[in-house]
């Protein structure tokens, strides 16, 4: 199974693209900011994991099984 972690997943092409990348199969994490409202992706289905890109710490997390 495809596991993807997608940037910008709360915007208008990344939520298209966490779409076509579920419909695919792919097991999808979304990275989103702690201020962005996910449940769109949510209800895709998709995994969202919050935090920033100057927060290693969260990345590291968002990363973790990817």
């Amino acid at each position: 199974m495809t596991r993807v972690l997608v940037t910008g997943a709360t915007g208008f092409l990344g939520e298209h693209l966490v779409e076509a990348l579920i419909a695919d199969g792919a097991t999808v994490r979304a990275f989103a900011r702690a201020s962005s409202r996910t449940d769109t992706i949510e209800a895709l289905g998709a995994e969202v994991a919050r935090g920033a890109f100057d927060d290693a710490s969260s990345l590291e997390r968002a990363l973790d099984g990817i």
